[in-house]
């Protein structure tokens, strides 16, 4: 052999003497051949009688509704190397339909699947969440950071929500940016949370020193949230530090 064709495993119900037998065969002979299987291994091969091809190369088997096989050639040859075809059935001389059989018992079965019968339907999938969650944010528009001890945020989403929030004083004559304490977090939806932003020992000093020489001194404040599909909302806030 040069090339196996493969094929089926017969469930004609006019065929019965080949019933549960594997039919396969070879490009380069005009011979089929039927193998015996079982599980789990071929325990007989042979070549099946009355089925010679004629010289024309086996390309491929076809197995209709009934199990009835069929066999597909191309021709070969120096005159017509590749001319038309044929297709064969494999019979015993009777043409009725009747239902397939199934294969002898520790025979596998037929290589092509059955159609499957139709199911209940898939439940169809959610659409993705792709909508930001709603943030509320309330800072005031002043507050006494050396009395509260820190910078008070409040927020809250709509759904639960991991958070971060962050802010930094600006100290305008001197030009310095001091940062806060960031606060990290999660929250349930609804839930509103309170939180202060704390300063660093020596950015208290430098606050209470500006505070005492009369200059402006302003925090501005970031909020992020994310949901737990990943959608991010943000929200800023400016608040004037008293004494």
């Amino acid at each position: 052999m040069c090339s196996i064709i493969g094929g089926y495993v017969v469930r004609d119900a006019s065929v019965e003497e080949l019933t549960g037998h594997y039919v396969y065969g070879d490009f380069c002979s005009s011979q089929l051949h039927t193998a015996v299987l079982s599980i789990p291994d071929a325990v007989a091969d042979g070549a099946l009688a009355g089925t010679d091809l004629d010289n024309q190369s086996l390309v491929s088997f076809g197995e209709d509704a009934c199990g009835r096989i069929y066999a597909v050639q191309r021709r070969t040859g120096a005159s017509a190397p590749f001319g038309p075809g044929r297709v064969l059935r494999l019979e015993d001389g009777s043409s009725s339909c009747g239902p397939a059989q199934a294969p002898p018992p520790g025979q596998p079965p037929a290589t092509t699947p059955s159609p499957r019968s139709p199911g209940p339907p898939l439940p169809a999938s959610p659409a993705p969440d792709l909508r930001s969650p709603l943030l509320r944010l309330r800072t005031g528009l002043r507050q006494r950071p050396l009395h509260n001890h820190g910078v008070i945020v409040r927020l809250s989403c709509d759904e639960p929500c991991s958070y971060g929030a962050y802010g930094r004083l600006d100290l305008r004559r001197q030009g310095r940016k001091i940062a806060l304490r960031q606060r990290l977090g999660k929250r349930s939806a609804n839930r509103p949370v309170g939180l202060s932003l704390r300063l660093s020992k020596p950015s208290a000093r430098l606050l209470r020193s500006a505070l005492r020489n009369g200059r402006r001194v302003r925090a501005r404040v970031l909020v992020r949230v994310r949901d737990e599909a990943g959608n991010l909302s943000k929200s800023s806030r400016l608040v004037r530090l008293t004494g």
